[in-house]
């Protein structure tokens, strides 16, 4: 509700802009957005609708396609669903000797549906 108050000074405002005082509000400090993963991984491979064979193709292209550029952190999101392909992703990667370490992910990366992948060196 308006009161009268408020109307006269919209009043006096419209008739003599030059009568207003404004008085801005005081900014809030900005505070930083915690930044997604440039430190986390180089390089995010998403498997999901993918069936396994698809998966396991992706996969060994992408650990082939990083080292080539020098990537060596991958990050492989494979989903939760029923863990037929987190098995058979797990597997392959701890088998892959161009792999030199497969760790599990905090939950803003995806926890249990992905994993982190650490490539050896050249």
């Amino acid at each position: 509700m308006v009161t009268l108050e408020d109307r006269d000074l919209f009043l006096k405002a419209v008739n003599d802009p030059s009568s207003v005082v404004y008085k801005p509000e005081p900014q809030k400090p900005k505070t930083a957005k915690p930044r997604k993963g440039p430190s986390d991984f180089d390089v995010k491979l998403d498997l999901h609708g993918l069936t396994t064979q698809q998966a396991e193709a992706r996969v060994k292209a992408c650990l082939v396609r990083c080292l080539a550029t020098n990537k060596k952190r991958l990050l492989v999101i494979h989903g939760k669903g029923e863990g037929i392909l987190r098995y058979e992703i797990r597997s392959l990667l701890a088998h892959s000797k161009l792999v030199a370490q497969v760790q599990e992910v905090p939950t803003r990366l995806g926890g249990d549906g992905a994993v982190l992948v650490l490539l050896k060196g050249k």
